[in-house]
């Protein structure tokens, strides 16, 4: 197979030196001097068992090799020019990067953007919006310069004020965010901000604390009765009680100045009733906001 750019198959020029090496060297040195092109060769002969052909062609690593020419890099490797052809071999593969092979997949959706064309995965990219939004206007026959003039998510560098001195406990919460929105669905991710985490997660855990204080009697306590009250009220759900409502106040209060827009479809009209806003932690993860 010969080599050419668009392909990205080998060298520009024909290789001296791999031409010298097919000639006097032994499979086994080939295999050693050409380890990475070696690996991939190995590689491909496994997938015959998955249905895969290889023609008797490359075989051997010296066949393979007279063919392919060198990896152009340590990202490339083998790609199948029609990736319906189960076949590997002479002019039926090149050496590609992963973005090269994504490009190349039968349900890969090519657009042409800005007179370039490109996957949609590097419009949504290009253009700096997440791929689920992108990908469900698109599907709506929506014009790209449509998509690409849509207001961009709300951003926000919110952190509680009660991590501010405390650098280890600040990093975990953002890790915690970030965990929490990567499980969020994509069409709701937009509204999936660090202050509304922070409402919903709280939101949840004061609903299960109050549950918890019911449960041991805590509101039906009397007052001989100051010593297990103290015992419940400075235990982990009592602060919780008593301290989540005001950490969930500072998070609405960021969120009405930074994203006014998101804080009305997560906070709704004043008074704040944190003890509903539980329920959406269901509406992120794809369930109604009403289910209980």
């Amino acid at each position: 197979m010969s080599a050419s750019e668009d392909q990205c198959i080998g060298q520009d020029q024909p290789d001296a030196e791999l031409a010298h090496d097919l000639a006097t060297l032994r499979p086994q040195q080939l295999r050693t001097k050409y380890k990475a092109e070696a690996d991939s060769h190995r590689a491909m002969r496994q997938r015959s068992h998955d249905g895969r052909i290889i023609d008797p062609a490359w075989d051997t690593l010296a066949g393979f090799l007279s063919d392919m020419g060198r990896k152009p890099s340590p990202a490339h490797s083998i790609d199948r020019l029609d990736s319906g052809n189960p076949r590997y071999g002479p002019g039926l593969c090149r050496w590609a990067t992963k973005a090269e092979q994504t490009r190349n997949r039968r349900n890969t959706i090519l657009v042409n953007w800005l007179g370039q064309e490109m996957t949609l995965a590097e419009f949504a990219s290009a253009i700096g919006k997440d791929y689920g939004r992108v990908y469900y206007r698109h599907s709506k026959g929506d014009p790209l310069h449509e998509i690409a003039e849509e207001d961009a998510p709300v951003s926000s560098t919110f952190l509680p004020a009660r991590f501010q001195d405390d650098a280890e406990a600040a990093e975990k919460w953002r890790s915690d965010y970030a965990a929490w929105r990567s499980r969020v669905i994509r069409s709701r991710r937009k509204y999936a901000l660090p202050e509304v985490f922070e409402i919903v997660t709280l939101s949840c855990d004061c609903r299960t604390a109050e549950r918890w204080l019911r449960k041991k009697g805590y509101f039906e306590l009397s007052s001989d009765e100051v010593e297990e009250a103290e015992q419940l009220r400075e235990g982990p759900y009592g602060r919780m009680y008593r301290l989540g409502p005001e950490a969930i106040r500072e998070a609405a209060r960021a969120l009405i100045r930074n994203a006014p827009s998101v804080a009305v479809k997560i906070i709704g009209p004043p008074p704040l009733k944190h003890w509903d806003l539980w329920r959406w932690e269901r509406w992120f993860m794809g369930r109604s906001v009403a289910d209980e």
